[in-house]
């Protein structure tokens, strides 16, 4: 319990931090006129999310002992066939909560299908006024 309770305080911080220090200064660019600014302005925000995603996995995996398992037919492909599907598509994910940390396995499959920094996240309507999540 105490292992995951300091993860989950480490992906809090780690989040906070991403936002306050790379992508807070980098909201000026927004207010430049000029398409390149908002160009760069969405690399640096795929960038901090890929990033911080790829870590909260890394923490799933070392600091809690979750090993995620991909399991794709052979007659698909296996895991390579499953990404060249994926490649330059949109795909959709979607999760049916058997678990309360079941979204946390799709940044893991993501992960592994090299999406992390195009995934988007939807959350269903009650959960706006959640602090945190309803704020992103």
């Amino acid at each position: 319990k105490c292992c995951g309770l300091t993860v989950a305080f480490v992906l809090f911080q780690t989040s906070l931090l991403a936002s306050v220090a790379v992508l807070f200064p980098a909201c000026f660019l927004l207010l430049v006129p000029a398409y390149p600014a908002r160009v760069l302005f969405r690399s640096v925000c795929r960038y901090v999310q890929e990033c911080w995603f790829a870590f909260a996995c890394s923490l799933l995996r070392f600091g809690l002992g979750i090993e995620l398992l991909v399991h794709v037919a052979a007659r698909a492909g296996g895991l390579a066939g499953l990404r060249n599907r994926c490649a330059g598509r949109d795909v959709i994910l979607i999760a049916n909560h058997r678990t309360r940390i079941d979204w946390m396995f799709l940044w893991g499959l993501c992960l592994i299908l090299g999406r992390l920094g195009s995934m988007k996240i939807v959350l269903k309507d009650s959960l706006k006024t959640v602090p945190g999540f309803g704020w992103a």
